[in-house]
């Protein structure tokens, strides 16, 4: 994966956004046999009771294509950005960023999460963002590179920063839903899995709403943003993201195993 992500990280900036999105798709979709997650895919569908027929998988892949050359051609700025931009609903975050509140902005790797992030940064002056590094070193600065002006906290280096940028009422997006060996068990897609604790319980020291956050690709290429009201459990959430991912499997790319 990491060969991938550096060839992708080369190579997008190199042919631009107008171009790479609709290329990378294409040649994955087109050597889809060969991807080296695509047994992941098929376990994971398997394991939700979706039917990993050869054109979910194809499809599925395609857009992890998609996926990867749009993060690494827009480089995190403005211009390129609008290129993938859609609709953008986000009326329940605004509000409880208004009411003086910080929030989570919690989201599946569904559709473009990265990207989505990027466009709520435009629409709040920069979001803070949960990240974890590859051990690369030049591909980290790459993806720091194009994960534009967003303040970035490392997960591995402790909690403390989150939380005080929660008390100053930031919004803190991250993606929730790989598989990890301790939290707070959910059962999600078939499976029973741990979401951080560590989100829920500073969520709750804060008093910072849990917003769910969709970054969908639509038929035209675009990545629209939708916030929904705020939950209460990690069950809740849980069931939301399901929710999507049923309606469109194509657009979930989680790449590690459910157990």
């Amino acid at each position: 994966m990491r060969r991938i992500l550096r060839l992708a990280a080369l190579l997008a900036p190199l042919l631009g956004v107008k171009i790479t999105p609709k290329l990378y798709g294409a040649l994955a979709k087109l050597f889809w046999f060969y991807a080296p997650a695509k047994n992941i895919l098929k376990a994971n569908f398997k394991r939700a009771g979706i039917s990993a027929s050869p054109e979910l998988i194809s499809e599925t892949v395609r857009n992890f294509g998609r996926y990867l050359s749009e993060f690494f051609s827009v480089l995190g700025k403005s211009e390129s950005l609008s290129f993938l931009r859609g609709e953008v609903d986000i009326d329940s975050l605004k509000k409880t960023h208004e009411s003086g509140r910080g929030a989570f902005a919690l989201s599946p790797h569904f559709g473009n999460w990265e990207v989505g992030a990027l466009i709520l940064g435009e629409e709040f002056g920069g979001i803070s963002v949960i990240i974890r590094t590859t051990g690369d070193k030049w591909l980290d600065e790459r993806i720091k590179i194009c994960r534009g002006r967003n303040r970035l906290f490392d997960v591995s280096k402790g909690v403390r920063p989150i939380l005080r940028a929660l008390e100053e009422k930031a919004i803190v997006a991250a993606a929730v839903d790989e598989p990890r060996s301790k939290g707070v068990e959910v059962k999600f897609m078939g499976a029973n899995i741990f979401f951080p604790s560590a989100i829920f319980r500073m969520a709750e020291e804060t008093d910072s709403a849990l917003i769910p956050v969709r970054c969908k690709r639509s038929h035209e290429g675009k990545i629209t943003v939708k916030s929904y009201e705020e939950v209460r459990t990690p069950q809740e959430l849980a069931d939301i993201f399901e929710e999507w991912i049923r309606e469109e499997p194509t657009q979930w790319m989680l790449m590690e195993r459910l157990e």
